[in-house]
């Protein structure tokens, strides 16, 4: 019979998966958005010259789309390459320095792209 393993999950671990996951889901509908944008965009840009109700569209309003649209497509796509960000497994904060669960000889293993969670078979302590 296998040992029974302990699934209870401590308060702050909870928090640090659940920010991560939210920040990920963020940066998804930041690209869904500039994806969307820049799709508006290049519609208006193929009828540009074309009158809706006798006003033509104006070139600046597709160039604005489009900027809007890189712009919301490029933080997307960085905010999506970023790492995890788990105190409770040893992560530095780059602007408060060591806090939550530093340790000197822990370093960064695999870990999930959603939560930032160890993968199986991943060994966090240095060697």
């Amino acid at each position: 019979m296998a040992p029974k393993r302990d699934r209870t999950v401590s308060y702050e671990t909870h928090h640090w998966r659940v920010y991560n996951a939210l920040r990920r889901l963020f940066a998804l509908a930041l690209v869904g958005a500039g994806l969307a944008f820049l799709g508006d965009a290049a519609g208006f840009a193929a009828r540009l010259g074309a009158t809706d109700a006798g006003r033509p569209r104006a070139a600046s309003s597709s160039a604005g789309l489009a900027a809007l649209g890189f712009a919301l497509l490029a933080v997307g796509i960085l905010s999506c390459r970023r790492p995890t960000y788990r105190p409770d497994l040893g992560d530095v904060s780059w602007w408060a320095g060591r806090a939550g669960g530093y340790e000197p000889g822990l370093r960064r293993g695999a870990r999930t792209w959603l939560t930032g969670d160890p993968r199986p078979g991943s060994d966090e302590r240095a060697t």
